[in-house]
């Protein structure tokens, strides 16, 4: 499989996609067609194991890497995951299930992602003739910040990460800061502006070639997602849920951008999903645009328990864009061209939305009732953000009365925010971090995750210093990589 460009035409290694990152263009990479998997190799899957599973997918995404490369970077990164597996199914009930992305370095589903991105990034260079270290940049948000902290720290490998002030908290701040190896700065709010994360991209790359992009905005985070979902369909499979052919629905928040376009290619790829269905925060901007074709850039500084700034959703839009116009990049030119200039756009492709997603928006209180209820109900204690897309879900299916099987991705471990989901379950609050931790796991029984307990829980973390535009955005992560 090669791949193209969103603004331009030309074709490109998956070795040059990874290292570049961005195209020189300012367009995003993409497949260049997508190379299918059928019925019957799907069944072969089921007699697989993860990695067996992860090493096929991956190949037929990323041809031009060895196969046995593939299959032991993913034997690797496997063992970083608690119990060796990234994507563990679980049973709610007959027709609802869960894939939990949370039992990683970071506990969270950015893990997936992150932690094969070090030796795909590595292997791009070398195939490329280029020396094999590397820095990585994220210029996204919170999670994927304290992810990539904790996946490269152990190859002692560098990172920066420029990520909104309104999107931390003491968890995050503890994951992202005080490593060796690897520093986060939180941004002003001119990072919400459209494509800021771009420029600032596009500027360091210019003085530090061998800096890569570690965001959803990497095709190589894309194509490390879509082997979850086919290893989920598996294990359906293989547990008599459903039978081969047979759809899925899947359920996202909107906090994992990077997800929606790895589910759509996954579809592209023979995956047999019904239904992507997708749930917005209270800014409502993918509800606003997979259901009404409109989108604006978010105001400044906006917070809220169940979402991100939506600065992430750039690369997520411009590769929908892409695709719900017949992969036209004049189109998509025009779209970017739209959105920088007046933080707003309208596309007419809602017909190709209407068919691949479903979306609606889940308040913050509307979280914490589907945190309670699935506790209650289940035993299950998700996240806020998670919980926001089974509220969706839930309007899904009382819109539309289908009774296929829905699997609900689990994003983030609920001891990421502990305060938040404790006030979820009893609708007390607790003050300090160690305390939340504390009163969550004697209300829940539910285990806290080795990483976050052995985390400084009663030290008050410093905030990391705060970067006010594109260009000091830029001149910063620099200084630290030449430190």
């Amino acid at each position: 499989m090669s791949f193209t460009t969103t603004r331009g035409k030309g074709k490109y290694s998956a070795a040059q996609a990874v290292v570049a990152g961005i195209a020189d263009n300012g367009g995003l990479f993409v497949p260049d067609d997508f190379s299918a998997i059928s019925e019957s190799e799907i069944n072969d899957m089921c007699d697989m194991d993860y990695i067996d599973r992860e090493a096929f997918v991956m190949h037929r995404f990323f041809g031009d890497f060895d196969y046995k490369f593939l299959k032991q970077a993913c034997r690797y990164r496997c063992m970083r995951f608690h119990n060796g597996d990234p994507a563990p199914v679980v049973a709610l009930c007959e027709d609802e299930f869960v894939v939990e992305l949370v039992n990683g370095p970071s506990c969270s589903m950015h893990d997936v992602a992150l932690t094969v991105f070090p030796f795909i990034a590595a292997e791009s260079l070398r195939l490329l003739g280029m020396p094999i270290d590397f820095a990585a940049l994220s210029l996204s948000d919170g999670y994927s910040a304290a992810s990539l902290a904790a996946c490269l720290e152990e190859y002692g490998l560098n990172s920066v990460s420029i990520y909104p002030e309104s999107d931390s908290n003491d968890i995050l701040s503890m994951q992202t800061t005080g490593r060796e190896c690897s520093a986060a700065f939180c941004a002003g709010g001119f990072i919400s502006a459209p494509f800021a994360e771009r420029k600032i991209y596009e500027k360091v790359k210019k003085k530090a070639e061998r800096i890569l992009l570690a965001d959803s905005c990497n095709i190589a985070y894309i194509g490390a997602q879509i082997p979850v979902f086919f290893s989920v369909y598996c294990d359906l499979l293989s547990g008599g849920v459903i039978k081969n052919g047979e759809q899925i629905n899947i359920a996202v928040a909107d906090d994992s951008t990077g997800s929606l376009v790895a589910l759509l290619y996954a579809k592209r790829m023979g995956l047999p999903v019904k239904k992507i269905i997708v749930a917005s925060g209270e800014r409502k901007f993918l509800y606003d645009f997979l259901s009404k074709g409109d989108a604006a850039a978010p105001a400044d500084k906006v917070s809220s328990s169940t979402t991100i700034l939506e600065n992430a959703c750039a690369a997520t839009l411009e590769r929908l864009f892409y695709e719900m116009n017949g992969r036209n990049c004049e189109k998509t030119c025009a779209f970017a061209q739209e959105y920088e200039r007046t933080g707003r756009f309208h596309t007419d492709g809602i017909k190709f939305l209407a068919k691949e997603f479903y979306a609606s928006y889940a308040t913050g209180d509307d979280a914490y009732d589907y945190c309670e209820d699935y506790y209650d109900d289940f035993g299950y204690l998700f996240d806020l953000a998670s919980a926001a897309g089974v509220k969706v879900a839930t309007d899904y299916f009382d819109d539309t009365g289908d009774i296929t099987p829905v699997v609900y991705v689990s994003a983030a471990s609920p001891y990421k925010t502990p305060a938040a989901v404790f006030y979820a379950l009893t609708g007390m609050t607790a003050k300090r971090t160690d305390d939340a931790v504390t009163r969550l796991y004697d209300e829940s029984g539910i285990p806290v995750p080795e990483k976050i307990e052995a985390l400084p829980l009663k030290k008050v973390p410093k905030n990391p210093p705060s970067v006010d535009s594109v260009e000091e955005a830029a001149a910063l992560i620099l200084k630290i990589l030449t430190e």
